[in-house]
């Protein structure tokens, strides 16, 4: 399915980050997809996808049940903040110039967004499913930007982190109370399927920690820290200036995660591979040429 949509250099993708015990332990997301796509505007450099695909199987009666977002996480997905799903990965190139692109709303707009997820079985339910594959795809996000970091300049290169599952996605109703839940006799009256979604997650501090250390071997890989002799305080200030830049859309670039039925994946990547295509150009009225 992934080679049908041009995504053709299919492995496993392999990271190492600290586990319960603090020690550093490998962990491993299933498909690392990527693919071309040619740019035919004045003959410029292709653009990258790179797809971070975690599945998880479920037998047939399994469902995933998850919240709809609150006013908090809307409010953050209204702001400025929020980066969408589709990262870019020029947004980590220092004093790079902006490109022709706005990667939020060409999916995002499409999904329903949501929190909170939980599997439910015929005779029981299951909390770790779900938030163990997110965690492989979150803290897979951050190292493959790092990797990809350094090849910027040869492409325009993006990443969509996807967790795929066999079981049925079902998104709670708003505005229900306890004693709805307990009388529906219906599982419909109370949450409405769903081919996809994207799942939200607030950062927390071991996300933050981890993404810190990443921004902070980016740096030193792009030659941004001064090994060899001590920085000045106005050096030290730029530097811890980027620091914080960096970590930050680390943070926020790994803070949503599309969740997608696997007999919906071909549509979805018709709809992903579409928005990527539509990156980069100028917008509408603009008289400047696209930059690729």
């Amino acid at each position: 399915m992934l080679e049908n949509h041009a995504l053709t250099r299919t492995t496993e993708f392999f990271y190492l980050r600290p586990n319960e015990r603090d020690a550093q332990t490998e962990f491993s997301v299933d498909i690392l997809a990527t693919g071309e796509f040619i740019k035919e505007v004045n003959h410029g450099p292709s653009l990258s996808l790179s797809c971070l695909v975690e599945c998880k199987w479920n037998s047939p009666e399994v469902k995933w049940i998850f919240s709809p977002i609150g006013s908090h996480e809307t409010a953050l997905l209204n702001s400025t903040q929020y980066k969408g799903l589709i990262v870019s990965i020029n947004d980590f190139i220092p004093n790079q110039k902006p490109a022709y692109e706005n990667t939020y709303g060409k999916l995002d707009s499409k999904l329903p967004v949501c929190v909170k997820g939980i599997a439910l079985h015929s005779n029981d339910h299951d909390n770790n499913t779900i938030s163990r594959g997110l965690h492989q795809v979150t803290y897979a996000i951050p190292n493959l930007i790092s990797e990809l970091v350094p090849l910027a300049n040869l492409y325009r290169q993006y990443i969509c982190p996807i967790l795929v599952t066999t079981a049925s996605l079902h998104i709670l109703k708003r505005d229900l109370n306890l004693d709805s839940y307990q009388r529906s006799e219906n599982f419909d009256d109370i949450a409405d399927k769903t081919d996809a979604l994207i799942y939200y997650q607030s950062p927390g501090p071991e996300l933050t920690k981890y993404c810190n250390s990443i921004a902070r071997e980016i740096l030193r890989e792009g030659g941004q820290q001064a090994a060899q002799k001590p920085l000045d305080d106005k050096q030290a200030e730029e530097l811890e200036f980027q620091l914080n830049v960096l970590n930050r859309s680390l943070i926020d670039s790994s803070s949503q995660v599309m969740v997608v039925n696997y007999r919906s994946l071909e549509t979805i990547l018709d709809e992903l591979i579409s928005a990527i295509h539509e990156f980069g150009k100028p917008p509408e009225g603009s008289t400047e040429d696209c930059p690729f």
